[in-house]
């Protein structure tokens, strides 16, 4: 996380015994999802940070077979498909839709994931 003091002060407020031990607190999980929630607006560095740098082979060849999937259900006239992938997955995937499969970005929804706020501290 060298590239993201935001994600690195998140993790500094993390009881790591805790998470060895009796389990993280609420305040440790909201800590921890908001690294994440840094870490996944940063897809580049997700990427990298999962396939290496200049890429890598495991998130490609997993979108490689999921497409490869969703050609033989249109093929058998399928026309209600979905593919659920993680964050990770989508900047390889939306060139391959494009390329592949003519299909063009028309906009995004976003839906929260995750609460990100603080909860009360316990008395």
């Amino acid at each position: 996380m060298g590239d993201s003091p935001e994600a690195e002060r998140e993790l500094e407020q993390v009881n790591m015994m805790n998470l060895f031990g009796k389990g993280p607190s609420p305040q440790d999980r909201v800590h921890l999802r908001r690294t994440m929630a840094i870490m996944f607006s940063k897809p580049e560095q997700m990427t990298e940070l999962l396939e290496g740098p200049g890429g890598g082979t495991l998130l490609a060849a997993r979108n490689q077979k999921a497409l490869s999937i969703l050609r033989q259900q249109v093929g058998k006239g399928k026309k209600r498909l979905a593919i659920f992938y993680g964050a990770a997955h989508m900047l390889d995937m939306e060139k391959r839709l494009m390329k592949d499969f003519g299909v063009q970005f028309t906009g995004q929804q976003w839906l929260s994931a995750w609460d990100l706020r603080m909860p009360p501290e316990s008395k």
